[in-house]
């Protein structure tokens, strides 16, 4: 049969939860798109202005003209990675972006 502890036993310990605390987890991202100069300034851009932590950026041309940008950002919620997906595929020239 279990005990059940009195609340004013010294194995109670109160516990507060701070309000407005922002952890974020690392999503990585493949980016696919046409090739042009530029592209890696206009990305770095967006993501700079929507304030989202840069991990790792690593870019290649393809033998087919199109650049494959692989990112890892600090992400706060899936709606935001949802959000700045969204934005990433408003990029000029960008073709996809997909979660990796």
């Amino acid at each position: 049969m279990g005990r059940s502890l009195d609340e004013s036993s010294p194995r109670w310990v109160n516990a507060y939860w701070a309000d407005g605390v922002r952890e974020s987890f690392k999503s990585s991202l493949e980016i696919i798109a046409v090739d042009r100069p530029a592209l890696i300034a206009d990305i770095s851009a967006m993501l700079t202005n929507l304030k989202v932590p840069i991990y790792s950026f690593t870019a290649r041309q393809n033998s087919d003209g199109r650049s494959s940008i692989l990112v890892t950002l600090g992400i706060n919620n899936i709606d935001h990675l949802g959000s700045v997906i969204a934005k990433l595929k408003k990029v000029k020239d960008v073709v996809s972006v997909i979660r990796t």
